[in-house]
């Protein structure tokens, strides 16, 4: 009888760590996907700024040089537009869709024992 008990015992603790180090992968991985996400905001943030910026100074030098500033914003605007379109059609899409197959791929993915 001890040595069943002994077993189960054996047993019980063989699986309650294997459920910790479910957790703590778990934990890992949803912990590097966050961190991802943090800086690509920021990331986008700091870019979003300096082409605000950007747009801004180039709408008034463009206003004072043709004499109307509503014109320059309106040219600084038609270009942004033309380069939004351009970058969604040809980087964004196909940048967009990689990060998530690879962060999904990450998440989901099956470690064996000992594979980092």
């Amino acid at each position: 009888m001890i040595l069943f008990d002994n077993f189960v015992s054996n047993i019980t603790g063989f699986f309650e760590t294997k459920i910790e180090l479910l957790k703590l992968d778990i934990q890992e991985r949803i912990s590097t996907s966050l961190s991802g996400v943090v800086h690509l905001i920021l990331i986008v943030l700091v870019i979003f700024l300096v082409v605000l910026f950007a747009g801004i100074s180039m709408g008034f030098g463009l206003g004072s040089l043709l004499d109307n500033n509503s014109l320059g914003f309106l040219i600084v605007s038609i270009l942004f537009g033309v380069l939004l379109f351009i970058m969604y059609k040809k980087i964004f899409v196909g940048v967009i869709n990689k990060e998530i197959e690879k962060s999904i791929d990450y998440l989901f993915k099956n470690k064996k024992d000992g594979d980092k």
